[in-house]
């Protein structure tokens, strides 16, 4: 395979705010194997900011790849995928570049089998997927009646990041204009003790929230809030922390939150959620305020997962300043139809 790494930024059009800071600009590498007319496409864009690892470090990792990569032949199945992944030793210190180069195989075995991304994924993935709309900034409540007009019947709020009594008067306001039939979530990025969580959780939950993703990053006290709390939860953030084999047979959370450019790839996410499903768990899949390629790679796997209940955090499109190029990315009526081209469909 003949291998291409270029340098790529993402612009947002205007700061995204949580928790953890403001996002701005994201720095990041697209990814390309050749063989042959074919070409897979990956992208590696760590979301660091959030505590992951760096642009820097995605860097190397590529770099170190690039003599194997361009001695090996394409795959031709997914464990042959898995097997040349964990031969890539220069990749274990960055999931993001985890990410790339598998996504990057992906769409070419997927190409070579002349099949859309997902149904090299799952023999049954689903043609369209529920998304969810990400409230930010300060008018929410008319943020909120946009989305809604648009189609999402899912909204999710950051919060975390500011003093709880404001965030509570955003969620009443964003409620009474929506009304109950609106699907609410809020994400504080684990930003809360446990105690402020449970305590914060029980107030906010009159607002009917149908979950808060990481209200701490102890995965020891997901347990215990979700215990106190009146609200169902969801793990993000502490997913690359820890084992989640016995958190799941605990039954600690009710959601898995699955992000490719964290966990390391499409096949390490889906794996995860299949465990889930034979636990009883949820899960979702979202974007770490990726670009194009990444986000298409998310939308695959979201339609490949066993469940369809979530909305998955995919509309992140509209934040960023250069507009998608493919028209699919964009949601209609709060759902992403998947294209029936081969590979990614880019």
């Amino acid at each position: 395979m003949q291998v291409a790494i270029q340098e790529i930024w993402l612009d947002l059009r205007e700061p995204l705010r949580s928790a953890r800071g403001e996002t701005r600009r994201r720095r990041g590498f697209r990814v390309e194997l050749h063989e042959g007319l074919r070409v897979g496409l990956g992208e590696a864009t760590p979301p660091e900011e959030m505590g992951y690892d760096s642009a820097r470090e995605a860097e190397q990792a590529l770099q170190g790849t690039l003599v194997m990569l361009s001695s090996a032949s394409a795959p031709r199945s997914i464990p042959e995928v898995r097997d040349l992944m964990l031969g890539l030793t220069s990749l274990e210190g960055s999931a993001s570049a985890r990410y790339g180069v598998e996504l990057a195989m992906l769409d070419l075995l997927s190409a070579t089998q002349g099949i859309p991304l997902r149904e090299l994924l799952s023999p049954e993935p689903r043609a369209r997927v529920k998304v969810n709309a990400l409230l930010a900034g300060d008018d929410v409540a008319d943020a909120a009646s946009r989305a809604v007009e648009r189609g999402f019947g899912t909204l999710k709020l950051k919060v975390g990041g500011r003093p709880v009594a404001e965030d509570a008067a955003r969620l009443k306001a964003i409620r009474a204009r929506v009304g109950p039939g609106v699907k609410l979530r809020i994400d504080p990025n684990g930003a809360w003790p446990e105690l402020e969580a449970v305590r914060t959780l029980q107030d906010l939950a009159r607002y009917d929230l149908e979950l808060c993703e990481q209200p701490v990053l102890d995965p020891n006290a997901m347990l215990r809030v979700r215990t106190e709390a009146r609200v169902p939860i969801a793990a993000d953030e502490s997913l690359a922390l820890a084992s989640w084999r016995p958190a799941l047979a605990a039954g600690s959370v009710d959601v898995l939150v699955l992000k490719p450019m964290v966990l390391g790839g499409l096949l390490p996410a889906l794996d995860l959620a299949l465990e889930a499903d034979l636990h009883e768990v949820g899960a979702y899949v979202t974007s770490s305020i990726d670009g194009e390629i990444a986000r298409a790679g998310a939308a695959h796997l979201a339609a490949a997962i066993p469940q369809d209940r979530w909305a998955h955090g995919l509309a992140i499109g509209e934040w960023l300043r250069e507009p998608d190029r493919h028209a699919w990315l964009t949601p209609r009526g709060g759902e992403i139809a998947l294209p029936e081209a081969v590979g990614l469909g880019l």
